[in-house]
């Protein structure tokens, strides 16, 4: 909380990372308690989603390799903390089209 105070007066542009874990956890606050608390929304939101997180431990896979909100709120905390934004997958079409259209490019030069 002092960093967060210290950043808003800070003449640096950086703001530090705010990562909110396991949102949902019986007995935590909720995400508008967190809001009111720090003054700003968390950046990334990871939820509590412990039947997840233990069948992937059980199995050896990761967490983050399923298709649920653990694994885009972790995506968003690689682009977040990396700075950099991850490339969008293409549909077969278009990757079709940009070779083609990369084929017709070296044609014409």
């Amino acid at each position: 909380m002092r960093y967060i105070a210290y950043q808003k007066n800070s003449r640096y542009g950086t703001r530090p990372l705010v990562v909110l874990n396991k949102l949902g956890k019986p007995g935590t606050l909720s995400l508008k308690e967190v809001t009111d608390g720090l003054g700003r929304t968390p950046d990334v939101v990871i939820p509590f989603l412990p039947r997840v997180i233990n069948e992937c431990e059980i199995s050896g896979y990761p967490a983050a390799r399923s298709k649920n909100s653990f694994s885009s709120a972790i995506s968003i905390l690689v682009q977040e903390a990396a700075s950099v934004a991850m490339e969008r997958k293409q549909s077969r079409v278009g990757k079709i089209r940009n070779k083609i259209e990369s084929l017709f490019s070296r044609w014409q030069s």
